[in-house]
């Protein structure tokens, strides 16, 4: 996951409490396609200079001062282009959640939100959360227009209306076990190639370390990020921070299964009990809010089970050059298992929304067209301020090596995956050690997803819906991460519960959903 957001996670209950917020707050007209026609050329009223205001799923940056340049930069770009300054409103990382569905609900008149099918676009979309563009596009944002294929229109589309603006860059972020690979080495322990191996890691870490936690995560992400990577399925209902309660096999994807209900599911359960009764992780766990990755690099845990690759790389350089010994390792969960389908991130993933009641919509749209397609725009909200985020190279690549990026991380001050363009961004003169080897194999391990575009729509089965997820909480997640004291009969209530809160209701709900999407696709 790329740093300028935090991980996903199930929003449900907020969205419960917006229905009447949102309801009837649409404001454009729905054609049923993308916007195809040619952009118009009637004059477009700028005169009035106005403040576009941001929310972003991200920390405040730290360094203030960078932040003031960047502001400055940014609305000297905007003024002369668009009469507009920016002021952008940053979520609290840890409780990132509540405040985005705060900020929708609040009325404080965002023109831009970060919008991501893990921040669940589809349901804030049909609730009436955002502004459908469909007809401000070919206007406010022709330069995207031209650029933008056909398929991640369409995949965007909530009901036949363009609702977010997705990014032209086509990403994929792996779950990983990110580990400190200079204490493997120190210690001797195994090459990490496999669960046997991991666990090797994790008690050798125990055994010689034992002020370190071997792992830290929170709540149920142990399993959660192991378990679709390293199997055969594909998430149908839930994709934030990995979890489902559904799935397919892409081999056979109109039988949708529950996540539960797999063979490899209930298999990995004695695991995590054996894990969590060796104390490779907190007793703790499910009430922490804490992100492995921040464990591993302040130097409190061996490893996180919720790397992300390749986007955790981003930060190995600066870490290393921090702690002089240090080395960072990444094993790609998906690597357990040769039937684990690497899909690319959707259209869906990164994208700015205009809110429903944003004061200046066809301003923000205008926006979001300069940032994805102008140069100077994007190497500002992409890279940061030049010779103080980063330097380039002779030949144009990114570089940080005179930078300190504990103090001048670049990437902290806008939501760039969200505007990202493969066409305009450039190469890392000091990436990762055999980053782009590593990349290039899991981009050949990539295949379509056949659920690309694929909008689920749970008002139907809202209550059994809401239901099943607060029984997961209750009683998958101290199962999935082996805090239990009877594996059997903890799995045996778990299942039991989640019948009764509805779930047989939910895969009817949802197979009838699946198979028209594979009808209109001509899917067998």
């Amino acid at each position: 996951m790329n740093k300028n957001f935090a991980r996903p996670v199930i929003l449900i209950l907020s969205l419960l409490l917006m229905v009447s917020v949102f309801s009837g707050c649409s404001k454009a007209v729905t054609p049923s396609t993308a916007p195809t026609t040619a952009p118009t050329t009637a004059a477009i009223d700028i005169s009035k200079k106005v403040e576009l205001k941001l929310f972003m799923i991200s920390d405040a940056p730290l360094n203030q001062d960078d932040t003031d340049k960047f502001y400055a930069a940014l609305n000297t770009l905007m003024t002369k282009d668009l009469n507009a300054t920016i002021k952008i409103t940053y979520a609290a990382g840890n409780d990132y959640q509540n405040n985005y569905s705060l900020a929708l609900a609040s009325g404080d008149n965002y023109d831009l939100i970060y919008s991501a099918d893990w921040l669940l676009y589809s349901q804030y979309a049909k609730k009436g959360a955002f502004l459908d563009l469909t007809n401000l596009i070919p206007t406010y944002a022709p330069d995207i227009q031209k650029s933008m294929t056909a398929d991640r229109w369409e995949a965007v589309k909530i009901d036949g209306k363009i609702m977010g603006i997705p990014c032209q860059a086509k990403t994929y972020s792996e779950s990983s076990f990110m580990y400190r690979e200079d204490l493997r080495i120190k210690y001797n322990l195994p090459v990490i190639k496999d669960l046997d191996t991991v666990g090797a890691y994790l008690q050798g870490i125990k055994d010689n370390v034992p002020d370190m936690l071997p792992s830290d995560d929170y709540q149920a992400q142990v399993f959660n990020c192991m378990f679709i990577p390293s199997t055969k399925y594909q998430i149908v209902d839930v994709a934030g921070d990995n979890q489902s309660n559904f799935v397919i096999d892409p081999a056979n994807p109109r039988v949708l299964l529950e996540t539960i209900e797999t063979p490899e599911f209930k298999a990995m359960l004695p695991r995590m009990k054996q894990w969590a009764d060796a104390g490779y992780w907190s007793q703790s766990a499910l009430s922490s809010l804490e992100w492995g990755e921040f464990s591993v690099l302040n130097g409190k845990a061996a490893s996180t089970f919720n790397g992300q690759f390749p986007n955790d790389t981003n930060q190995v350089p600066q870490l290393e050059k921090d702690h002089p010994g240090w080395k960072i390792g990444f094993f790609e969960w998906n690597r357990l298992n040769p039937l684990s389908v690497v899909t690319g991130q959707g259209p869906t993933s990164n994208m700015l929304s205009v809110t429903h009641n944003a004061p200046n919509p066809e301003r923000a749209v205008m926006l979001v067209n300069l940032l994805q397609t102008n140069k100077d725009y994007y190497m500002l909200t992409q890279y940061g301020l030049p010779g103080i985020n980063y330097t380039l190279t002779a030949d144009n690549q990114i570089s940080y090596a005179s930078i300190d990026l504990s103090k001048h991380l670049g990437g902290a001050f806008f939501p760039s995956s969200a505007t990202a363009n493969d066409v305009l961004n450039l190469k890392k003169a000091d990436a990762w050690p055999t980053y782009y080897d590593r990349v290039a194999q899991d981009v050949a391990l990539t295949k379509p997803s056949v659920l690309a575009g694929f909008v689920l729509d749970t008002q139907p089965i809202q209550t059994q819906y809401t239901a099943i997820n607060n029984v997961k909480t209750q009683y998958g997640n101290p199962l999935m991460i082996g805090l239990v004291p009877d594996v059997e009969a903890a799995f045996t209530a778990f299942v039991q519960q989640s019948k009764d809160a509805g779930i047989d209701a939910c895969k009817t709900e949802i197979q009838k959903q699946l198979n028209a999407f594979l009808d209109s696709k001509g899917v067998k």
